[in-house]
């Protein structure tokens, strides 16, 4: 709904989120209609809302699929990158960046919430460094989900936080906010780190 994602850009002004980097209001998945319509548009109304996040002096950022269909099932943008770009830029008024490949992609599994599942995601990124380094920078980004944030900044990932900001964070996700310039420094080439050691820990 409209309504969550202004109150969400009203918060990240008001708490500080801003200030400390934090400069999209991001809509992930599902916020497609189920089916594209007659004229092969995935219809939504967003310039009401882009009018306020940018009056914030925010951005909007929009998840969509290039393949066929997103990872819930809605309509993909493989076919129809330029219905798709004209679109959202009839509805904002502003230009839409899109890229033959896409910009941010998620590089394993969904996490869950125990250690196992984020050791998975480290050896698989691990194992296949050769491939995610290289490709890893300014306007495309590996995605690692919702990873720890050491292990987030070396694999070169933009910082998201999935919170309701309306809602009290606890202080682990308050020094998330409060130590973001400290993993992603302006002007960065957006290196991401490399395993050099693969072993147990005793």
């Amino acid at each position: 709904q409209n309504e969550l994602f202004m109150e969400m850009a009203d918060v990240i002004v008001k708490e500080g989120w801003k200030n400390a980097g934090y400069e999209f209001v991001c809509i992930d998945d599902c916020w497609p209609s189920h089916k594209r319509d007659a004229q092969d548009r995935s219809p939504k109304q967003f310039s009401l809302l882009c009018s306020k996040v940018h009056t914030k002096g925010l951005e909007l950022g929009i998840y969509a699929d290039i393949g066929t269909s997103t990872c819930a099932g809605y309509p993909g943008s493989l076919g129809y990158y330029d219905i798709d770009a004209k679109t959202a830029l009839n509805q904002t008024g502003r230009s839409i960046a899109i890229r033959k490949t896409c910009n941010h992609w998620c590089n394993y599994g969904d996490i869950y919430d125990q250690w196992t599942s984020v050791k998975s995601i480290l050896d698989w990124t691990a194992d296949h460094q050769k491939i995610l380094v290289p490709v890893a920078g300014p306007g495309g980004w590996n995605d690692p989900d919702m990873n720890q944030m050491a292990l987030w900044a070396i694999m070169a990932a933009p910082l998201l936080i999935f919170n309701d900001l309306r809602k009290h964070l606890s202080k682990s996700q308050r020094t998330a906010a409060e130590q973001t310039d400290h993993c992603h420094q302006p002007g960065s080439s957006g290196q991401a780190g490399l395993s050099y050691i693969k072993g147990k820990v005793s």
